[in-house]
């Protein structure tokens, strides 16, 4: 038991303490209520303390008389700093609606509830969702109030997030150009759960008229229901989105529609299977494709067409494809060629020169530069070739190949010799004939002259230096040769073949022919002119030949384009370039008026319907073989060609056709061979000896 001990002291009359009065009062019942209010005490803050949620209680002042253990932890506060505080001593920045909504709870005896508002912490702002309740004595009192407060900021976050989303996929919902909706599939059925505008409006009518209704109730085509049908349970099935294209309509209206579906999960009623899908009309890329399919098919009917030989490889020049033209030159197959490395089909003494060029393309995508080399063909024989090389790129200017064209030129070679040599003999005679040369100032006085001049003028070099060069020639041609020489002068060009006559010392008027260009100092300024003058009487044999021999290297060397041409089955030309309409001199219109059996002369005819009907017809082309053409002006001139079908396995539409202008090569090897004639006679004629 428990006692409670009070003393008094005893004083006599002198006031000296004689003794005490002791008074002891039993108080073990209330030390035992005193223990059970702390142990209920203690046991209420250790739930308060459990509870993860802040609590708090404050007196009808506002004063903090208690706080749990969770709201001292978001306080970051010693607990016996936060007791006796008001909000105004703890938060003051947030303090007075914290306070209007305290006082409102006191003043009114009303509880306050679900109460959404921030806390500004040193770690950052917190949203909580408080209640908060008045606290009443036995009297019915207001003597405080109990609030409970529960962190929602990541609950805010997640609300913001679906929020926005729920925003992003109305907007995606409701995106111009795609149609989508929810479909729930039934037996044998689909029924429109929600639909966007524009799945709507496939139909002609609004969302919520198709909303709730099945396919077959809007007009939806059994044979697209069924699709849809198929994909979604693929969807359901691999629990993943499925694709599938799918037209509707028919000609210039036909639709073309691509779907991804995506199955959702069960109705929760019933069980149905839902299902999304998005619709994007694809008509246009369609379009495009079948466009882009029609000029490959022209390309590579191009491709296989051209009588050079076309390589496409990749970046470390590795044969990717190669044409017809390319097999039937170096002998492989295909096959033999496709994965071949080309630097191994150039010849030893030029893989060097050919790596160098291959570079250069990669390095500056060099464009149009023609390289000469010797190329291998299957049986190790050496092919002059003439290959231009340039960079492919995609469309996002990457490069990824390149296309090399080859141009067999074996023949021309054995062409230029022969020219070379012609030229050698005709400059072995020219060099035993003595071609005057001249050099005049600016102001027309003869500079120097060399000794062929001294020849054809009779003058010597002491009467000519120093005089004007004008004054020899012929009185009627003096004003002529004075223009003649001041434009040169001027423009910057030259005097090529002209014809003079000039005097001589001896007073008799001989012919020349004069050449004359712009002489310059090192700055570029012209200076004067420097010429040559022949006796024309000497050369005119010379001339022809050379004329000739020159005219023939010109058209070797800059001859036209080859020509192409497509014609219908028919014959009737459909299309051509502009070297095809050059070649034979008739505008696009006139060329579509004709065939090609209009073009050819009748002689030609049974020998090109034999390679239509025994090459063309059976293998899609033809050996490149020659014939001749019948040109708008009634001349016929010579041709070779290479003809190949356009589509070798679908419906034959026509044939293409590319052409090279033989002619002058025909004249030429003809000319040639009277040249060499003509040479041969005039070499054994001449009195004079020639080594």
């Amino acid at each position: 038991f428990s006692l409670y001990l009070r003393a008094n002291a005893v004083k006599d009359d002198a006031e000296k303490i004689v003794g005490l009065v002791e008074v002891f009062t039993d108080i073990t019942e209330r030390k035992r209520l005193e223990y059970q209010l702390r142990k209920q005490h203690d046991e209420l803050q250790l739930i308060l303390d459990s509870i993860p949620a802040y609590v708090f209680y404050k007196d009808k002042d506002g004063k903090m008389l208690n706080i749990n253990k969770a709201a001292i932890a978001l306080a970051y506060s010693p607990k016996e700093k936060l007791l006796q505080k008001t909000v105004f001593d703890l938060m003051p920045e947030m303090a007075e609606k914290y306070n209007i909504d305290d006082m409102a709870v006191i003043s009114s005896g009303q509880p306050k509830i679900n109460i959404e508002e921030p806390l500004v912490l040193p770690s950052g702002t917190r949203w909580l969702k408080t209640d908060k309740l008045p606290i009443k004595d036995d009297d019915g009192n207001i003597v405080g109030l109990l609030g409970f407060s529960v962190d929602i900021t990541e609950l805010k976050v997640v609300q913001e997030d679906l929020r926005e989303k729920e925003a992003l996929l109305n907007t995606f919902f409701n995106s111009p150009g795609l149609i989508c909706g929810l479909v729930e599939l039934e037996i044998g059925e689909l029924r429109y759960i929600a639909v966007n505008a524009e799945m709507a409006a496939m139909y002609g009518l609004k969302p919520e008229d198709v909303s709730n209704k099945l396919a077959s109730e809007i007009g939806t085509d059994r044979g697209i229901v069924e699709l849809f049908i198929d994909n979604y349970k693929k969807s359901q099935k691999k629990n993943a989105p499925a694709y599938f294209e799918y037209h509707r309509g028919s000609g210039s209206e036909m639709q073309w529609l691509f779907v991804t579906v995506t199955f959702l999960g069960l109705e929760p009623i019933r069980y149905r299977p839902r299902f999304a899908f998005v619709t994007s009309d694809i008509t246009e890329r369609r379009r495009v494709e079948e466009t882009l399919r029609d000029s490959e098919q022209k390309l590579r009917v191009m491709f296989e067409s051209m009588t050079d030989a076309v390589v496409l490889t990749d970046l470390n020049g590795v044969v990717l494809d190669v044409n017809t033209s390319v097999c039937k030159t170096f002998g492989y197959s295909k096959d033999e060629l496709i994965g071949l490395n080309s630097f191994n089909v150039v010849a030893p003494e030029d893989k060097e020169r050919a790596a160098t060029s291959f570079a250069r393309v990669m390095d500056t995508s060099e464009i149009g530069v023609v390289h000469e080399y010797k190329i291998l063909d299957k049986n190790g024989r050496r092919i002059s070739a003439e290959i231009n090389a340039n960079m492919l790129s995609d469309i996002a200017g990457k490069p990824y190949g390149l296309l090399v064209v080859i141009r067999d030129v074996t023949s021309r070679k054995l062409v230029e010799e022969a020219l070379r040599k012609s030229e050698q003999e005709l400059r072995l005679m020219f060099q035993s004939i003595k071609d005057g040369i001249f050099v005049v100032g600016l102001d027309g006085n003869v500079m120097e002259v060399n000794a062929g001049v001294e020849k054809i003028t009779g003058y010597s070099q002491e009467q000519l230096i120093g005089k004007s060069g004008l004054d020899h020639i012929f009185p009627g041609f003096k004003e002529n040769a004075v223009g003649m020489l001041g434009k040169v002068v001027a423009e910057g060009g030259t005097i090529s073949s002209v014809e003079l006559p000039i005097r001589t010392a001896e007073g008799e008027i001989t012919e020349v022919e004069a050449n004359a260009s712009v002489l310059r100092d090192i700055s570029g300024n012209p200076i004067g002119l420097i010429g040559v003058v022949r006796d024309i009487s000497e050369r005119k044999n010379a001339e022809r030949a050379l004329s000739l021999s020159e005219k023939r290297y010109r058209d070797l060397y800059e001859g036209g384009r080859d020509g192409w041409v497509l014609v219908a089955m028919d014959g009737r030309v459909v299309e051509s370039n502009n070297a095809y309409k050059q070649m034979l001199g008739y505008t696009d219109e006139e060329l579509k008026q004709k065939t090609y059996v209009d073009l050819t002369p009748a002689k030609w005819h049974e020998m090109e319907s034999d390679i239509v009907k025994n090459q063309i017809l059976v293998r899609g082309y033809s050996d490149i073989y020659e014939k001749e053409y019948i040109r708008k002006d009634g001349r016929v001139i010579s041709v070779e060609l290479r003809t190949q079908l356009l589509d070798e396995e679908g419906p034959r539409k026509g044939m293409w056709a590319f052409v090279r202008d033989i002619t002058e090569r025909k004249r030429m090897e003809g000319s040639l061979r009277d040249s060499e004639e003509k040479l041969r006679l005039m070499f054994a004629s001449m009195a004079d000896g020639v080594v």
